[in-house]
């Protein structure tokens, strides 16, 4: 998930900045190409498997507490 946020903030502004829907949807295509990639790197997780707990945390906020915080602690700490 740590990956697929780094991805998300990279192509985001791009998606925005695009001048035509066209370009838009390219851009998406190619951010979800990467989202595939790095989610499909981790040894022990496929890319439906990811998915179904990205969706099982959306729709039970208790588990998205959990992988929030779990999330966060793998932040690298800034001071």
């Amino acid at each position: 998930m740590v990956e697929v946020e780094g991805v998300r903030q990279e192509y985001i502004p791009r998606i925005e900045a695009a001048s035509s829907e066209e370009e838009r949807e390219a851009i998406a295509t190619e951010g979800n190409a990467a989202i595939m990639d790095r989610v499909e790197g981790v040894p022990g997780i496929t890319f439906d498997e990811y998915v179904q707990i990205a969706e099982a945390a959306g729709s039970d906020p208790e588990l998205g507490q959990k992988i929030s915080a779990k999330l966060e602690a793998l932040q690298p700490q800034t001071d």
